[in-house]
């Protein structure tokens, strides 16, 4: 599955070291001074590193990052997946598009966020059967949504284990 690579929350973290200037603030784990288990600290340089290579991708691979970073913010999340929808309904193609832009933008939402469900869809459409939107959904905008994370993560991994060592302990 593409949310479980370690690529994810680092991009994630560089963008929260980038937003509050580099100032740290108590992470609230269970370990000592509030740090989670696991969690290496990240500096202002390191989070310039990573969120410069992510906007270095190119378009597609970056939106489809970002859908992941962001899914569950609210005042970013949304303009991803519009955003990326575009991208989606060019990379499929009008003959594929067979429920249009709302059909793309619901399900690159769904694709990110897990919101929504092809029952729902089929009901909103009314001509369509859920298992008909389950199989066009795999084939077209996971297929494409996924192939662009994968690219982008091989291209993030190297620069993630380079910058930011993996840290390996047991938590009690």
């Amino acid at each position: 599955m593409v949310r479980e690579s370690r690529v994810y929350p680092l991009i994630r973290r560089a963008f929260e070291v980038l937003t509050v200037g580099g100032l740290s603030a108590q992470q609230y784990g269970s370990g000592p001074a509030g740090v989670r288990c696991g969690d290496t600290s990240m500096g202002l340089d390191v989070a310039k590193q990573l969120v410069e290579a992510a906007m270095r991708l190119p378009v597609q691979q970056h939106l489809a990052v970002m859908c992941v970073v962001f899914a569950d913010d609210i005042r970013r999340g949304e303009a991803c997946w519009r955003e990326i929808g575009y991208f989606v309904e060019a990379e499929i193609g009008p003959t594929k598009c067979r429920w249009g832009r709302f059909g793309v933008e619901y399900f690159t939402r769904y694709w990110m966020r897990r919101d929504g469900s092809f029952r729902e869809f089929a009901a909103i459409c009314e001509d369509a059967d859920w298992q008909a939107v389950r199989r066009w959904y795999l084939h077209t905008v996971n297929a494409v949504m996924t192939r662009w994370c994968v690219m982008a993560e091989s291209e993030l991994e190297r620069l993630c284990d380079r910058l930011v060592p993996k840290v390996v302990e047991f938590c009690a």
